[in-house]
C-alpha cells in the first residue's frame, strides 16, 4: 500500500487501484490508472457522524 497525504491506495489483485480516505476509512472509489483518483478523491466529503464514530472507538 502507497499513500498520499489524505489518501491510501491498494492495487487490488484484478489490477484495479483503491482509494481510502485517511481520516474516515471509506473507499471512496476504484479506478483502473492512479492518474483517475485525484478526481475521485477530490469530490469526496467526510461524514462528519461517521468521523465522530471512528474517534469514540479510537479512545
Amino acid at each position: 500500500m502507497f499513500s498520499t497525504e489524505l489518501f491510501s491506495h491498494r492495487r487490488n489483485k484484478d489490477g484495479t487501484i483503491v482509494s481510502i480516505c485517511a481520516r474516515c476509512y471509506l473507499t471512496v472509489g476504484t479506478a483502473w490508472n492512479e492518474s483517475e483518483l485525484p478526481k475521485i478523491e477530490h469530490s469526496h466529503t467526510c461524514n462528519p457522524d461517521w468521523l465522530f464514530r471512528w474517534q469514540l472507538l479510537s479512545r
